[in-house]
């Protein structure tokens, strides 16, 4: 019974989001010059953002954190947040990016031990109590991130993407894929024993950052000459659905004096933000 409420609202979430869009698209034709919107897409590849402070959140100059990565880098077509822990995404932040037709890449950070099956198990049900709460549509990505010095085990990892999928949600990972890292290792072994599986699992990648997109201070947008994250065994460049090429950017204080700045990501697919993203 308490099965099918969550599915319910899960649906009703889903509709409520695409009226929230269909509203803001019509939004953005006012508010976004034209030239401005072309710009969101920088030699094919589509630029956003990511983040551990609300977007929301009123800066020392008076404006927003969205406003300050807009007038700072471009538009930014997508902006990842996290969906638990401290300055979490909220449903109020949620209707702020909305408003601003902004696509939403839910995080989840989580430092409990990922070795077993059942530890996977219970994360994909902890992940999944957030993701009623703040009413995310079904079949969008949640990106579980995993630090660069998380043991984690190829159990843990099948056990979590099963869950996820079983709870009708796509199971997306965020982390280095550097191969110096232990993920590489373990997740290519998880791809060769459940290929079909793992396909269906989505990578936000973090490696690499190069210095000259680290600690960002030029009101411009810099970027890449191509599509270059590094991809874990398993999978291939083109795979890679988020790719973290800058971290640091743009520092700046908010209203209380405490620093915040941001990560600059792109996409190489429309799709990822049309299926993946909320």
């Amino acid at each position: 019974m308490a099965c099918r409420r969550a599915y319910r609202a899960m649906i009703e979430a889903e509709k409520e989001t695409a009226a929230i869009l269909s509203s803001a698209k019509e939004k953005t034709k006012k508010e976004i010059n034209p030239a401005v919107k072309e710009k969101m897409h920088f030699s094919k590849l589509l630029f956003g953002v990511d983040s551990k402070t609300a977007t929301n959140t009123v800066l020392q100059n008076n404006i927003t954190v969205f406003e300050w990565a807009k007038r700072s880098k471009i538009y930014p077509g997508f902006w990842g947040r996290q969906i638990n822990g401290e300055n979490s995404l909220s449903k109020k932040e949620i209707e702020f990016l909305h408003s601003k037709a902004c696509k939403i890449a839910a995080i989840y950070d989580d430092e409990e031990p990922k070795e077993t099956k059942e530890q996977g198990k219970i994360l994909a049900k902890k992940i999944m109590l957030r993701v009623i709460d703040l009413k995310i549509p079904p079949k969008k990505a949640i990106f579980l991130k995993i630090g660069e010095k998380d043991t984690v085990t190829e159990e843990f990892l099948k056990s979590y993407v099963e869950t996820m999928l079983i709870e009708g949600m796509i199971p997306g990972i965020m982390t280095n894929t550097d191969a110096k890292y232990p993920f590489d290792i373990v997740f290519g072994k998880a791809v060769q024993k459940n290929k079909e599986l793992f396909e269906k699992c989505v990578i936000w990648a973090t490696a690499p950052t190069m210095d000259q997109y680290e600690n960002i201070t030029t009101i411009s947008l810099s970027v890449p000459e191509k599509w270059a994250p590094f991809a874990p065994s398993g999978k291939t460049k083109k795979d890679i659905a988020i790719w973290q090429y800058g971290i640091d950017c743009d520092p700046i204080e908010d209203e209380s004096e405490n620093e915040v700045d941001f990560n600059v990501d792109l996409v190489a697919d429309d799709r990822v933000l049309i299926e993946k993203m909320f």
